[in-house]
């Protein structure tokens, strides 16, 4: 058991070090280096990044639209499921108030599941 936990602290050791997220002082270096220098690639992906909706070329948005597919999906089915809860709960609720429905089932399934409070 010893000798695999040393192997699991030294694989994870090792993962965290080369994976390690650079300093925000490292990366304030490279931009003032960039700009300093005059790379215009690294300029314009800071630019790009500022820019309003209005601005973003249809290649960029062809690109965006490409890379995010699946946020778009995951937002869709996360609103169905919201409304679907939100129509449960209204009709829940406006079924409760009309009829006594609501009431006799919790009494059946009171009756039933033998529960004491």
């Amino acid at each position: 058991m010893g000798k695999k936990n040393k192997k699991f602290k030294k694989h994870a050791h090792k993962h965290s070090t080369q994976y390690s997220v650079p300093s925000t002082q490292s990366a304030e270096k490279t931009l003032d280096q960039s700009s300093s220098t005059g790379n215009i690639e690294t300029d314009t992906k800071v630019t790009t990044s500022t820019k309003t909706a209005s601005e973003i070329s249809p290649d960029e948005t062809k690109i965006l639209n490409e890379r995010y597919t699946y946020v778009r999906r995951d937002v869709r089915k996360l609103m169905f499921v919201l409304s679907v809860l939100v129509i449960l709960f209204v009709a829940t609720y406006f079924l409760n108030t009309k009829t006594t429905v609501l009431d006799n089932f919790g009494d059946w399934i009171y009756k039933i599941g033998h529960f004491s409070i």
